[in-house]
C-alpha cells in the first residue's frame, strides 16, 4: 500500500514539515524524497513515533534495495523499468529487506550482507510458493 502512495507522493510540491509549508517543487534530490516520505507517514499515522519509525523503516529498506541493485538483479528479485528511478522488487526481497530494518533498527545497512537477505527471501519465497 505504501510503496503504491509512493507513485503519488513522490510528486508532490509543497511539505508542512515542523509546522510550517516549503515548497520543493519538482526537486528529486534525496532531501526532497526524505521529507516527502516522512509528511506521507505522518499523514497516515496519528502517533508521531510511530510514524517516524515507519518512514525510517520504509527509506532503509529502499536505500538498502538500491545499494544492492546489482546483487539482487543478478539473482532476478529486481528489474529495472523505463520509469526515472523506479525498479520492480520481489514480493519475497521487499519482505525480506524489510523483515531486517523492522525488526534489528540499530543494525547499519553495512553490516546486514546481502548473501543473508537473499538467503531470507528464498525462505519466504519457497513458503508462499508452498502455502
Amino acid at each position: 500500500m505504501h510503496v503504491e502512495a509512493m507513485k503519488q507522493v513522490y510528486e508532490w510540491e509543497h511539505l508542512s514539515l515542523g509546522g510550517k509549508t516549503t515548497h520543493v517543487g519538482k526537486d528529486q534530490s534525496h532531501w526532497a524524497m526524505n521529507g516527502r516520505i516522512i509528511e506521507y507517514f505522518r499523514d497516515c499515522y496519528p502517533d508521531i513515533k510511530e510514524a517516524m519509525h515507519k518512514s525510517e523503516v520504509f527509506m532503509r529498506v529502499h536505500d538498502y534495495i538500491s545499494d544492492h541493485f546489482s546483487r539482487f538483479r543478478r539473482h532476478g528479485f529486481v528489474k529495472a523499468t523505463n520509469e526515472k528511478r523506479r525498479a520492480l522488487v520481489d514480493f519475497d526481497l521487499y519482505r525480506a529487506v524489510h523483515h531486517v530494518f523492522a525488526n534489528y533498527p540499530y543494525e547499519s545497512r553495512e553490516k546486514i550482507k546481502p548473501r543473508q537477505v537473499l538467503a531470507l527471501a528464498k525462505i519466504f519465497r519457497s513458503i508462499r510458493r508452498r502455502a
